[in-house]
């Protein structure tokens, strides 16, 4: 990060002699500006560049106190995950391959030149593939995060919440309320129901394998394998018998 009140004025459209020069330098080893706002008068003469990925913010505070107004700026610590859509590709291979199969390929073996012979077999082959692709998006929010939920439940959850958004807004609406109640229990009903089902499922399946049944059963119970040391607790008093008496003392 570069900041420091620098006397060449970096907003936009400004004609400084020197801002190309010095933008450019900047933009060279990475930097960008974190602003172009004003900040003495009509021109932005207190500077600040980063160098990073994370999202950044900058304020101007009006103060009388002095010729220069406050600069304030902050940096995210982490990304922020931003979903996308996946994209996927669906071939027919069906209708490929029937079409393969009633393709005249005499002409090709007529051609004495083997190179293009072979670009025209590979082009033939890529517009039938391109034709008998289908491309979709799926949206990232709709990923199954768990084994047991279903696209469909996904949806299910998302109009619950849309609804309980609703809800919130309009508190007064009871047509809303019943809807919302109605929709959210069903909602709930189907969610608990799946869950039971798949872990009923797994329990099965776990039948002679102690190991996978105890995998289940954490699973269901929400136990984590993964314990915090207690030597911090234990280490309070001369002995453990003493830290314990420190610990429960009221």
């Amino acid at each position: 990060m570069i900041t420091g009140d620098i006397n060449i004025d970096i907003k936009t459209g400004s004609i400084h002699p020197r801002v190309d020069d010095y933008l450019n330098l900047l933009a060279h080893h990475g930097y960008i500006p974190g602003h172009t706002y004003p900040t003495r008068g009509p021109n932005c003469l207190d500077h600040f560049f980063i160098k990073s990925r994370l999202d950044s913010r900058a304020i101007v505070c009006s103060a009388g106190i002095t010729d220069h107004d406050t600069l304030l700026f902050s940096v995210d610590r982490e990304h922020k995950h931003i979903p996308q859509d996946k994209i996927l590709k669906k071939i027919d291979y069906d209708g490929l391959l029937n079409d393969l199969l009633e393709i005249d390929w005499k002409d090709l073996y007529e051609l004495t030149d083997i190179n293009i012979a072979t670009n025209v077999f590979i082009e033939r082959i890529n517009v039938l593939i391109l034709y008998y692709t289908r491309i979709s998006k799926r949206k990232q929010r709709l990923e199954c995060i768990l084994p047991w939920m279903s696209s469909g439940v996904l949806k299910c959850v998302e109009r619950r919440d849309m609804l309980h958004l609703e809800v919130r807004k309009n508190p007064n609406d009871a047509e809303l309320q019943i809807s919302y109640k109605n929709y959210r229990n069903t909602c709930n009903n189907t969610i608990q129901n799946l869950k039971n089902n798949f872990h009923r499922n797994e329990l099965v399946k776990g039948i002679g394998d102690s190991k996978q049944t105890w995998k289940t059963l954490k699973r269901i119970c929400g136990i984590n394998s993964k314990t915090a040391p207690n030597s911090e607790l234990i280490g309070i008093g001369a002995t453990p018998l003493q830290s314990l008496n420190i610990v429960n003392r009221p």
